[in-house]
């Protein structure tokens, strides 16, 4: 559905699928949520053709995967590598053989990664979130009284991971190198 005037939401989704609890806009939000935790897009696998991206000094570089099952050309100054001309790993890197100081520090590489199918504990989490954020959507509410009961909520509202989520995703998760 097309969003007015540059607006980033539709207004009318906000009835039709926030405040109807619509499972896909839920699931959509939690998958989104996950992705930009972990820093890159897990499962499926999919093709990344001609990414651009930075390499180091000494010759290495980390694509944004934790999971690469083909890496297909690297091209470095417009020439695309021979494959004897550098190393991968299924975690990501990218090393150079014999390392030269490149013209243009930025390479392109045409790549496979992802699992095939979502793993199980990040599934798990992904539907956590989705139906926690079904649940209480966007409330300000904190203390909830009804009669002589009061209910404090304790964790966070929406799609945000806990600290719970976050330590299980952590083996999935992109940390930068300084």
């Amino acid at each position: 559905m097309a969003v007015p005037n540059g607006a980033l939401v539709d207004r009318d989704d906000l009835e039709t699928k926030f405040e109807a609890g619509d499972p896909e806009f839920f699931v959509t939000a939690a998958e989104a949520e996950v992705r930009k935790h972990c820093g890159w897009h897990i499962a499926p696998s999919l093709s990344v053709t001609s990414g651009r991206y930075r390499m180091g000094e000494r010759g290495l570089l980390m694509l944004p995967s934790l999971h690469i099952t083909e890496v297909a050309s690297v091209t470095v100054d417009g020439r695309v590598l021979d494959e004897d001309e550098y190393d991968w790993e299924p975690c990501g890197f990218i090393t150079r053989r014999l390392p030269s100081w490149p013209l243009d520090p930025y390479v392109r590489v045409t790549f496979t990664h992802g699992y095939e199918e979502c793993p199980a504990d990040v599934a798990a989490v992904v539907f956590e979130l989705a139906s926690k954020a079904i649940e209480l959507p966007a409330s300000p509410a904190r203390d909830v009284t009804a009669g002589p009961f009061r209910l404090t909520l304790g964790s966070s509202l929406g799609v945000s991971l806990s600290r719970d989520q976050q330590n299980r995703l952590a083996s999935y998760r992109i940390h930068g190198i300084a």
